[in-house]
Parts: structure tokens; sequence; C-alpha cells
């Protein structure tokens, strides 16, 4: 009987051990990856998926950065803090549809910072689940695209001067791409040769 007693004892204690190395194993790379996130410099949130709106529990320090409100002033908060005059109400509602279905996405957002700057939000979402597959969080990656977003819209409206310059000028222009060995001639210079829209051009005919 107190053998039987005794190896029990040893039992418990061995298991209890593997527990408690399980557990601290899993604390050690909790506290990993909270400091990978911590010092990533993209923006980081993480949204309460059981909770009505899905408040935010979590932001990095690049977040805090990007959007100048302090932890304290986001924990709790929703995403709609960021939302403004021009922020695109059709997407809102995509992304509430894919908040409420566990979905992830991606989208991009005119959101605003807490002294009213605006700035162009490139969001992606990303759902965890427990084990039984139920969403409990989603973490929100952002980044700030403004400066790509105003360097192609740059780039359209220069290529709109030119295309009404050469509409304008009756010039026939052609392009040739070297690294896809694609060429483009312009409705002018089609006309000019009169080769149709919808046949390719070619450097022979020119």
């Amino acid at each position: 009987m107190q053998l039987t007693v005794g190896l029990l004892l040893i039992t418990l204690v061995f298991l209890g051990g593997i527990a408690v190395q399980r557990f601290l194993r899993q604390r050690r790379k909790c506290l990993l990856q909270s400091k990978i996130i911590a010092s990533a410099t993209c923006c980081v949130a993480v949204t309460d998926a059981t909770a009505p709106r899905h408040p935010i529990t979590y932001v990095n320090p690049a977040f805090r950065l990007l959007t100048g409100y302090t932890e304290n002033e986001l924990l709790g908060q929703t995403m709609a803090i960021l939302a403004g005059p021009e922020t695109d109400r059709t997407l809102l509602e995509k992304l509430a549809v894919a908040l409420q279905d566990g979905r992830s996405g991606r989208l991009c957002l005119r959101h605003y910072r807490k002294n009213g700057t605006p700035f162009w939000n490139e969001i992606a979402l990303s759902p965890f689940k427990d084990r039984t597959g139920r969403v409990t969080s989603v973490v929100w990656v952002m980044a700030d695209v403004t400066q790509r977003r105003l360097e192609e819209r740059a780039m359209r409206e220069r290529e709109e001067r030119f295309d009404l310059a050469v509409h304008a000028a009756q010039a026939g222009i052609f392009e040739h791409d070297h690294q896809t060995d694609t060429l483009y001639w312009s409705p002018i210079l089609r006309d000019i040769y009169g080769v149709s829209s919808d046949e390719p051009a070619s450097l022979q005919r020119y």
C-alpha cells in the first residue's frame, strides 16, 4: 500500500513538473512574441473579437507614434477612432462584414491622426481562433502609404497631361518597353498608319 502511494506521488510530481515546464516554455514564447511585436516598425493593434465592436486591447509603440494617441486613449476604443469625414463608408461596411465573419482581409482607408492630419492607412486583418475554432481576437497590421498614394496620383496626372498634349498637337507617338519587349502606339499614330486598336503594333510596320 505504501509503495503504491509512493509511486502515485512520484507520478504526480513528474506530471506536475512536465506541466510546469510546458507552462514556462509557453510563457517564454509569449514574452518573446510580445517583444517582437513591440519592437516592430510596422503598426500593430489587437482587438477583442468576443466583445461588441471589437474594442482595442493592445497597440504597439509604432501604432501610437503614427496616430498620435496614447495607449490609455486607445485601449477600450474601437478603430472608429481613426475615421473621419473622408473615410470611405463603403469600405468601412466591408471591414465590418469581414470582422463579423472572422475573415482575413486587406484594404486601404483614409484615416486621421489625433491632431486631425489625414493619411492613407493600408490595413491587413488576421483573425486568431481558439481550439474550438472561435475567433477570439484580430490582429491589425497597418502602414502609412500616403507618400505612395501621392506618387501614384502625381504619375496619373502626368500621364493625363501628356495624353492631352499629344492629342492637342495631333502627334503620333510610340513607346517600346525593352524589359517586356512590348510596343505602345498612340491612337493618332494608329490612325496615321491605319492600324486598328485591336491589332498588335510592331516596329517593322513602323
